[in-house]
């Protein structure tokens, strides 16, 4: 479609260089020219979302979040009190079996990634038991409500873009 219109508009450029009048195609190009900018206007029409911006500081939020846990429960691995440090490692091993650089994947995949990892550490009594100990459970009402609030605005734009291609 851009193709087709920058086409158009070249064709009507070149003609109007040339003067329409002169080369007696005047009223083909009135025609041709309203054509062109009703799908001018029709492909103009807002491509974007306002919600587009929303979802990045959605994501920069739960991406600041969980690599704040990660980075506290790495430091307490240190930690000279042993139950603080075998929660802290409990924890690092789960959190390795998702990979390196959860704040790096796509949207989705971090969605996805995001929910099963605070599903561990809501269902299986180690993992929250080691989240209760090592006081990260504001952390992980952080990292739930960034990631939900995330997932509901991508949801709603993709039924807004979804509307909007109809």
């Amino acid at each position: 479609n851009s193709e087709f219109l920058q086409f158009s508009k070249d064709v009507l450029g070149i003609v109007s260089l040339n003067n329409p009048t002169t080369l007696q195609v005047k009223t083909q190009y009135d025609d041709f020219e309203n054509i062109t900018s009703t799908i001018e206007s029709l492909f103009k029409s807002e491509r974007g979302s306002i919600i587009t911006n929303e979802i990045a500081d959605l994501d920069a939020r739960r991406d600041t979040a969980i690599t704040g846990i990660n980075t506290f429960i790495q430091a307490l691995t240190y930690h000279f009190d042993e139950p603080t440090r075998k929660n802290a490692e409990l924890l690092t091993k789960q959190l390795g079996n998702y990979g390196s650089g959860i704040a790096k994947e796509n949207y989705q995949s971090e969605t996805a990634i995001i929910t099963s990892i605070l599903n561990d550490w809501t269902t299986k009594t180690d993992l929250a038991a080691a989240i209760t100990a090592l006081n990260l459970t504001n952390w992980k009402t952080e990292l739930e409500n960034a990631n939900s609030e995330f997932n509901t605005k991508y949801l709603a734009r993709t039924q807004e873009l979804g509307a909007a291609s109809l």
